[in-house]
């Protein structure tokens, strides 16, 4: 088919350019497609940067839209860009909360697929293809993602967004945007414009220094901090964590609210119910298997992986083999563990450490291999047993092993705790990458699907 066909010319698109260049190329070339750049005739954009909870934050104010603006016009159409992707990369691009198909997927990627727009990046093409796709198919509001950073990111290319906002910032992607947590705020806040609002979650002293001063340059129309929702403050089963974010995307849903008043500052009940109700795959998951819980968070920083660790806490039983798998390839690996050490050492019975790989054998599915790892230390374990050292370290007791792929953990988890009772739980905890996270739900999805 033709979304088969794409799949390879898709990995072929180069990774690693500089944000600035690439961000140029997407400016022109978006100029070129899409025609009225500056205006984008009809579509109102939502812009969201951060470095944790960006991908939850734009979940929420899609659904937010999606489910409660414009509820006279039964065609209105909500799109959302995200990244990354967990499993296949349609997953990026979304229309009123479902993925594009894979022909339609297809179609608009191929009337791209032309030069110059092969000289974008990876990113900076899914940009591109996103709001070709969401002009297209007269899309009335759309919630965009930022990849990097926001400044120089490939979705920094609308000038006059309905509004932005920022999740929590921390140090991350140092080479990149850093070295200091006030250059990386720097570039999440070049995502401000002049005479657009801006909302922000609480962040640190220095870093709300930062998007003060870039504010005031920018001159944007209002700069906010956003509590937790009263609203939500009772909502025990959803993760404190989330209910920020909800809070977040809320604020930025009231932009565009009408009438004002049927959204006061506190949620109505109807906007807490959409939130409850909205999925969000990857951050603080819980799936069951059996006798198996498999809790799941693609958190992959020091403070994200701190918080999914004391979550994973909160949901493990009194009683229960309880097992972590983890990966992480492009990152210090030490202050990863070290958080979640510190919250789970004296319980977990048994630790694995995987590669990348989803599968042994060569069948990892183009959609989600991670383009972003040293193919060569892919192969030779060499991440795996890094991190099994550092556990050790650490002084973890119980059962420490490395797999050469995320299936072969998941098997090693059943085979080791084989010898628990029927009835009694094995609850696994999996983190330290979305990628990691979208190979175990690809494979507990496979499964339960044979």
């Amino acid at each position: 088919s033709g979304y088969q066909e794409l799949a390879a010319r898709r990995v072929a698109l180069p990774t690693g350019q500089r944000q600035k260049q690439n961000l140029e190329l997407v400016r022109n070339l978006a100029t070129d497609s899409l025609r009225s750049l500056e205006r984008l005739p009809g579509l109102k954009i939502f812009h969201v940067a951060g470095t944790k909870s960006k991908g939850s934050t734009s979940m929420f104010l899609a659904q937010l839209l999606h489910k409660l603006w414009n509820p006279s016009r039964k065609d209105t159409k909500i799109g959302l860009y995200t990244s990354p992707h967990l499993v296949f990369v349609r997953e990026r691009i979304q229309i009123n909360g479902e993925l594009i198909s894979e022909d339609l997927f297809a179609h608009y990627f191929f009337e791209l697929w032309k030069e110059p727009c092969k000289k974008l990046s990876y990113a900076g093409f899914l940009t591109l293809l996103a709001l070709h796709l969401f002009v297209k198919e007269g899309v009335n509001a759309a919630v965009i993602e930022a990849v990097v950073g926001g400044r120089y990111d490939s979705t920094n290319i609308i000038s006059s967004p309905t509004a932005v906002g920022i999740t929590p910032i921390g140090l991350d992607h140092i080479k990149t945007l850093g070295p200091t947590i006030k250059d990386i705020a720097g570039q999440k806040a070049g995502i401000f414009k002049r005479n657009v609002p801006a909302f922000s979650a609480h962040q640190k002293t220095e870093v709300e220094g930062v998007l003060n001063d870039i504010a005031n340059r920018e001159q944007v129309s209002l700069l906010r901090y956003v509590e937790m929702n009263s609203s939500l403050k009772s909502s025990d089963d959803m993760p404190a964590a989330l209910r920020v974010n909800a809070s977040l995307a809320y604020a930025m849903f009231r932009v565009l609210a009408e009438p004002q008043e049927v959204y006061p500052e506190d949620m109505p009940e109807k906007v807490v119910q959409v939130v409850q109700q909205t999925s969000t795959p990857g951050r603080f998951e819980r799936i069951s298997k059996g006798n198996q819980v498999f809790l799941l968070d693609g958190a992959h920083t020091p403070e994200s992986i701190g918080i999914a660790s004391e979550w994973a806490l909160e949901r493990f039983s009194a009683k229960g083999y309880k097992a972590l798998i983890f990966n992480q390839s492009t990152r210090d690996t030490s202050p990863l563990l070290e958080a979640i050490y510190s919250r789970l050492g004296s319980v977990l019975q048994l630790v694995v450490s995987c590669s990348s790989k989803v599968h042994n054998e060569s069948m990892d599915e183009v959609d989600i291999l991670n383009k972003n790892e040293d193919p060569v230390s892919r192969q030779s374990g060499l991440f795996q047993e890094n991190a099994r050292l550092i556990w050790c370290s650490l002084g973890g007791h119980g059962d420490v092993r490395t797999c050469d792929s995320m299936a072969e953990a998941i098997d090693v988890v059943a085979s080791v705790s084989g010898g628990q009772r029927q009835q009694e739980q094995v609850e696994v905890f999996i983190t330290g990458s979305l990628h990691l996270i979208g190979g175990v739900r690809h494979i507990l999805t496979s499964v339960s699907q044979r």
